[in-house]
């Protein structure tokens, strides 16, 4: 499994790596906190259609948690935490959360440094990029994921596309 960590620059942005021209990619994201039976139904989905359509697996893996990063900035006027704020809520550290992932035979993990700036993009415009940048030909979510700016982007607004 590889393993590539990546962080937005000051405006959300981030330069995604580049994979084969000649193959796609079956993707899914998220924080993967506990890796509950839901989560590990999803990257089984990803691995599975991943094989299937001789694409590579990727999971784009949220850290800090988003959750934490939001919570964090409601209580202190919109800053963001540092590394040396602990995660207390976390149920499993990203090592954990990595281990678990190369157990389940993903490609490629995708650390994304999660911030505020990075949040506030649309998911339209993420998706853009994960269409764009990774060779994304499928995406897999659990039933209750949302992303982009105000979480707008759920697997309804995101199945109508």
């Amino acid at each position: 499994m590889e393993i590539t960590h990546l962080t937005p620059d000051a405006e959300g942005s981030i330069a995604w790596p580049s994979f084969s021209n000649d193959k796609k990619a079956v993707v899914t994201l998220g924080a993967f906190d506990g890796m509950h039976l839901g989560h590990q139904a999803v990257i089984n989905r990803v691995v599975e259609l991943a094989h299937r359509h001789d694409a590579f697996s990727i999971v784009i893996l949220f850290d800090p948690r988003p959750a934490f990063v939001h919570g964090w900035a409601g209580a202190h006027n919109g800053e963001e935490p540092t590394q040396s704020n602990v995660d207390a809520d976390a149920l499993t550290g990203i090592d954990e959360r990595l281990r678990r992932l190369e157990e389940f035979g993903v490609d490629h993990v995708l650390v994304v440094h999660y911030t505020l700036a990075f949040a506030d993009k649309s998911y339209i415009f993420f998706l853009g990029q994960l269409t764009g940048k990774l060779g994304m030909r499928t995406l897999v979510l659990g039933q209750d994921a949302a992303m982009g700016k105000g979480r707008a982007g759920d697997v309804k607004h995101i199945a109508n596309l």
